[in-house]
């Protein structure tokens, strides 16, 4: 180091010294009383192999494998690689880790997961102090979780890969899909307290209610279709979240107008419920009976739909 700069020095033989091994082992070095030895009197000089650099990470010795992606997506070859890895039957002492995009997807896909489990935390304070009640944001939850699937359903039907960008629809996707349950819940409840049945409230909550559902619904379908099926640079990225909400907001749709007061109905009768009294017996057969007024309810549903 001389003044601001810093300069590599490197030593080395003079040139006639370099061509013969014998020259190397007479250099001297400094024992540990200082005084030099030849250094053939402490070492033995083979020939071989050696690595020109060793490079670490974490302490440790590492070997980096660089490689650019062509025609396939970053997950695909991150899931590739460690199949790789795993045919070569590297023994304990071997361990992989992944660097540069690998390694940034995988921290964004942590924090996705930590995202994920404060929205469910905080969707359900926000709808139990909404209804006051601890059942019903449960029995509007439950379409955000059928939305997942079918989220992921649409990137497979289409080919697009999952990426930040699609984790990101999935999450647009479940807002927006509990929209319809807090629709028909809402009302269903304000039916039921001015005196209507349950059932009856049920079916015409969801006749009511069925227009603005479908009219939201094909309006997200319109405004996110041309980004699904847009040209151009960075457009892959967008197509895939347009993809996840566009699909996975076509398929919730009947799934959620059916489901949804059939989990209604089964909350709704398991609050009242009293365990203690209910023996192995009773059990049967209020199953039995709630399974019969689902069929019933998921018929009536079907055939209001249909019409």
């Amino acid at each position: 180091r001389e003044g601001g700069e810093q300069y590599n020095v490197r030593l080395r033989l003079q040139p006639g010294a370099r061509k013969d091994i014998a020259a190397v082992e007479e250099l001297m070095i400094p024992a540990r009383d200082g005084s030099l030895v030849r250094l053939s009197n402490v070492t033995s000089l083979l020939s071989g192999k050696s690595p020109a650099q060793i490079d670490r990470y974490a302490q440790e010795r590492q070997i980096t494998i660089v490689a650019n992606l062509h025609e396939k997506p970053l997950g695909q070859a991150m899931l590739e690689g460690l199949a790789a890895v795993k045919e070569l039957n590297l023994g304990p002492e071997y361990a992989t880790t992944y660097l540069g995009r690998g390694k940034i997807m995988i921290e964004a896909l942590q924090n996705f997961a930590i995202a994920f489990v404060l929205s469910i935390v905080f969707i359900y304070i926000v709808l139990a102090a909404q209804f006051e009640s601890f059942i019903h944001p449960v029995t509007i939850m439950v379409s955000m979780f059928l939305s997942l699937p079918f989220g992921i359903l649409s990137l497979v039907v289409t080919g697009n890969p999952l990426s930040i960008y699609s984790v990101l629809g999935v999450f647009l996707l479940m807002g927006v899909v509990k929209k319809n349950a807090i629709l028909q819940v809402d009302y269903t409840n304000h039916l039921r307290s001015q005196g209507m049945p349950r059932y009856e409230a049920q079916l015409t909550a969801d006749r009511v209610r069925l227009r603005p559902i479908l009219m939201t619904t094909l309006t997200i379908i319109a405004g996110m279709s041309p980004i699904a099926l847009g040209q151009g640079d960075g457009a892959a990225s967008r197509a895939s979240l347009a993809t996840v909400v566009v699909g996975g907001q076509a398929m919730c749709l009947l799934i959620t107008l059916l489901v949804t007061p059939v989990v209604y109905s089964f909350f709704d009768d398991f609050r009242g419920l009293r365990l203690v009294r209910v023996f192995p017996v009773r059990m049967w057969q209020w199953a039995r009976t709630r399974a019969a007024a689902a069929s019933s309810l998921i018929a009536a549903l079907g055939h209001m739909i249909g019409k």
